[in-house]
């Protein structure tokens, strides 16, 4: 299991009460809260938890409040002068669903970056405190290292991560010979893959984003979510996107988030029509040999 939604209730309810206060042994945390749009420390203090991921940073918090026009109400917890806590929170309310907030939306998985695991009770608290106070129906948490209060997860999921610290080589010699098999296939059918982070193959990347969608019966996100994300992350070095062609004509991508030695696998894409070439296969598998090339350790 790697990581569970949990939802807490925020409104009055028998099922969360409120919790009593209890007789205080230590300075109380004190409570900021932040707009990492705006705030120059936001990310340098994001990049001290060794836990921090892409979802924590404020270039994702440009790209969904620019995209969905989420209002960010990030926490940064202290005590004495102590960085204790990073809470990275959106508010999210649309014309069909109620006010909540959530950590974070379109994120696989995301949950406050805690410095003290002693503190996370009250780290807590004080999101549900500001929730209460903005009115949020719940307060959703997409992360399995966080006390639930009580209240069972919403959802559980599980997730793959890749140990890339032993080099690409090393890494290829654990894929199944059927992986294997496609990789050398794709090559052999002159299929080449490009690393960019280009907006012409984000262009790309989206052409084949909406096939695939449309194949799953499901609606594409907006195109300016994806400008979004080449913009704010790619074009600073904060992902690139993998592309696969075959004379010139694009078959297969997918976009891949970068945070210090962690890397997400984010989106992917293809033309149906030419499966058979297995270009997906070595779309992950350039990227695979891209970043454990490149110092990441861990492939999420």
């Amino acid at each position: 299991m790697d990581a569970l939604r949990l939802s807490l209730p925020l409104l009055a309810s028998p099922l969360f009460p409120a919790r009593p206060v209890a007789r205080a042994t230590k300075t109380a945390l004190a409570i900021e809260i932040v707009n990492p749009l705006t705030d120059p420390t936001w990310d340098s203090d994001v990049a001290r938890h060794p836990a921090a991921t892409s979802f924590h940073t404020s270039a994702w918090a440009r790209v969904l409040h620019t995209t969905y026009q989420h209002r960010p109400s990030y926490l940064r917890a202290t005590r004495d002068g102590e960085l204790i806590g990073l809470f990275p929170l959106m508010e999210v309310e649309t014309t069909f669903t109620p006010r909540r907030g959530i950590c974070l939306p379109f994120s696989d998985y995301c949950g406050p970056l805690l410095f003290r695991s002693d503190a996370a009770s009250e780290v807590i608290d004080a999101a549900i405190r500001l929730g209460r106070q903005r009115q949020w129906r719940y307060l959703q948490i997409r992360d399995s290292s966080v006390p639930g209060n009580g209240s069972p997860a919403s959802a559980i999921y599980y997730g793959h991560e890749l140990d890339l610290r032993d080099g690409p080589e090393a890494v290829f010699a654990r894929f199944a010979s059927s992986v294997q098999r496609a990789i050398r296939k794709a090559e052999r059918s002159e299929v080449e893959v490009e690393i960019s982070q280009e907006a012409a193959a984000m262009r790309e990347f989206v052409s084949l984003h909406h096939q695939t969608r449309r194949r799953h019966g499901v609606p594409p996100q907006p195109d300016g979510f994806f400008s979004a994300i080449q913009e704010q992350m790619l074009q600073s070095g904060g992902g690139f996107i993998a592309i696969a062609r075959r004379r010139s004509q694009p078959l297969a991508a997918a976009v891949f988030f970068r945070s210090g030695k962690q890397a997400t696998y984010k989106f992917a894409a293809s033309d149906r029509n030419s499966q058979e070439l297995r270009a997906n296969n070595l779309v992950i598998w350039r990227a695979i040999e891209h970043l454990a090339s490149s110092d990441v350790q861990r492939l999420h």
